[in-house]
């Protein structure tokens, strides 16, 4: 559902320059299209990452749990959209242009 749920934080430009290029993005530049929320260096990360653990471990799990629940029922019409995509995806790997570039790709190596 990458083409349902890219461009909702980063906008349908970014989100078509990110899916028809693929060119990875570094953790500053994932920040700045709101694709993470925070930036930690690697001495202080896992100290991070504990401390958000504890955080939610402390509070009531009913409340966790239906919380996300809520969250998720944004996303309803993500199934459609992965039900899509597969059929868009199944119908392109059995083109004739895929099958060259994929034989291509692995006579490389």
């Amino acid at each position: 559902a990458s083409s349902y749920l890219l461009p909702q934080p980063i906008g349908s430009a970014k989100a078509n320059k990110m899916l028809l290029l693929s060119e990875p993005i570094n953790a500053q530049e994932a920040f700045n299209c709101g694709l993470i929320t925070e930036l930690h260096g690697e001495d202080d990360f896992d100290s991070f990452i504990v401390s958000k653990a504890q955080k939610i471990a402390n509070m009531p799990a009913e409340a966790i749990l239906r919380t996300k629940a809520l969250i998720r029922k944004n996303n309803v019409a993500i199934s459609a959209r992965i039900d899509e995509e597969l059929t868009d995806f199944s119908d392109l790997l059995s083109q004739d242009e895929f099958i060259a570039i994929a034989q291509n790709f692995i006579n490389k190596k």
